[in-house]
């Protein structure tokens, strides 16, 4: 007791320590803390850095999405002004031409072509003229729809582009069809003209012979008859020609059979290598007939065989009751 209370302050320097009067739950619970505060931080700083980061990000990539919206906007806009005004007037110009084509067609047909035998020569520029600007409104507007699908094509096509584009598609259908239509019955009343024409000239040209004197006509049948013998003759000479080549291919198809059996004579061998190709072939191809027409026949014997055991022993199917009785 007297050494544990002594008077030398080093002595209870020496034996205890500042720390021997904490526990050690304490000291622990102290570290637990002072741990946890750090990771605290530690999170707090990363996401610091990752909201800068996506702040950073953000702003690099707000510009181009402000340019990309705005070439989109301006696509569409040029998209729907361009089905709005373009296709629509050259529409209405091919409405307007495929009205008074339609018209110059019945024209035609009333008194041009019916009656005159063919048009004349100003209705028949007018119309030529007017297909050719029917032709050329076609491509355009062709061109126009073709140029609206790709400017679309490059978007996010909306509904409303997409409705505008078709019913131009359907437009320019129509007016393809009603076009080929009306420039076929064109065509149509043209060669029946052009065959009333024809037996109007020959009527004319029959009543024209019929005032003529007769040496006129003999000469003219003399002219005709002559022309025909002129025209045997080259049929004539083409025949010739043609017997003189099938004579050349004759003799050619001969030398060639020729030198192909003055072949065969002179090497034996190869002759009697294919005589017993020839041989072995039809001999595989008897022994083969041979046996498929045994299993055949076998399989026919077996199926008789079997029928008639069945015929002669029939199976006697018993009644219950039999076997009680």
């Amino acid at each position: 007791m007297d050494s544990f209370f002594s008077s030398d302050p080093s002595v209870y320097n020496k034996s205890i320590s500042p720390w021997a009067f904490y526990p050690s739950s304490l000291l622990l619970t102290q570290f637990l803390l002072v741990a946890s505060l750090c990771l605290l931080a530690w999170k707090m700083m990363v996401q610091q850095k990752k909201h800068q980061r996506h702040h950073h990000s953000w702003s690099l990539e707000q510009p181009q999405n402000l340019i990309k919206s705005s070439f989109i906007s301006s696509v569409k806009s040029r998209v729907g002004r361009s089905s709005e005004k373009r296709p629509g007037k050259v529409e209405g110009d091919l409405d307007f031409k495929l009205s008074s084509y339609a018209k110059l067609g019945a024209r035609f047909t009333q008194g041009g072509y019916v009656d005159a035998g063919s048009p004349t020569s100003g209705s028949n520029r007018s119309w030529k003229s007017m297909e050719m600007e029917i032709q050329s409104l076609l491509e355009k507007l062709l061109d126009i729809n073709d140029s609206m699908s790709r400017c679309a094509a490059s978007v996010v096509p909306t509904t409303s582009v997409t409705q505008k584009l078709a019913r131009h598609r359907d437009i320019l259908h129509e007016f393809t069809q009603e076009f080929r239509r009306i420039k076929g019955n064109m065509n149509s009343m043209r060669e029946h003209a052009e065959l009333l024409s024809s037996v109007r000239d020959d009527i004319s040209e029959y009543k024209a012979s019929g005032s003529m004197s007769s040496g006129a006509q003999l000469l003219r049948e003399r002219a005709a008859i002559h022309g025909s013998i002129s025209h045997i003759d080259d049929v004539i000479g083409q025949a010739q020609a043609t017997r003189a080549v099938l004579g050349s291919q004759r003799t050619l198809f001969g030398d060639v059979q020729g030198k192909v059996k003055l072949l065969s004579d002179k090497f034996p061998v190869i002759r009697g290598v294919i005589g017993s190709i020839r041989r072995k072939r039809s001999r595989d191809t008897l022994i083969l007939s041979a046996v498929i027409a045994a299993c055949t026949l076998f399989l026919i014997i077996y199926w008789l065989s079997k029928n008639t055991s069945d015929w002669s022993n029939p199976v006697h199917k018993m009644h219950p009751k039999d076997v009680f009785s």
